[in-house]
């Protein structure tokens, strides 16, 4: 915490999902019109970072996937709760939180995203692993940057087709085995 003034300035992170049912050419209005209140309130922005459409762990109000963004700002510590209504009352924004936060240079950025990194490419051949072993005789191909894009090759002993719902709903299943 820095004093300024008969200020107190702490630095910030705001994650906030914005709801799929806005078009990849919506979000950066949206994402203006956040940039905005946090510059009504004071804000400096330090880092900024998309993290792209994921899967929500449960629905909010019958979405099931989100925009996740990530901000992190310096603020004085007397405008927070002003702020935390602003984003309350912004109806393109699903759910958000502001929590404090350390100040980390930009090599430990670029170390904890490589890491991130790392650590899903694991996951994925983890997945692909326990797939494999689940069904032997199809070739699963599972990219979780694009979800969507799932390939099925079956081997020479036909076993009859899959489909992308059932591979889903079986991704699904694991996923929610290994988060538990």
């Amino acid at each position: 915490m820095v004093e300024k003034e008969d200020q107190k300035v702490s630095h910030y992170e705001l994650l906030y999902i914005i709801p799929v049912k806005y078009t990849v050419e919506e979000l950066p209005a949206v994402n203006d019109k956040v940039k905005s209140i946090l510059a009504e309130y004071g804000c400096q922005i330090t880092y900024e970072e998309e993290m792209g459409k994921k899967k929500l762990a449960y629905p909010i109000k019958g979405v099931y996937h989100g925009f996740y963004f990530i901000v992190e700002f310096n603020m004085d510590t007397d405008k927070l709760i002003r702020l935390n209504r602003a984003l309350q009352l912004m109806p393109e924004i699903l759910r958000h939180l502001v929590v404090t936060k350390k100040e980390k240079t930009k090599e430990e950025i670029t170390k904890e995203r490589s890491r991130r990194e790392q650590t899903e490419a694991e996951e994925e051949q983890r997945l692909k692993a326990k797939i494999k072993a689940v069904a032997p005789a199809t070739t699963v191909s599972v990219s979780l940057d694009k979800p969507e894009e799932v390939k099925v090759k079956e081997d020479k002993k036909e076993r009859g087709k899959v489909s992308i719902e059932d591979l889903d709903k079986k991704l699904d299943e694991l996923i929610d085995e290994s988060i538990l």
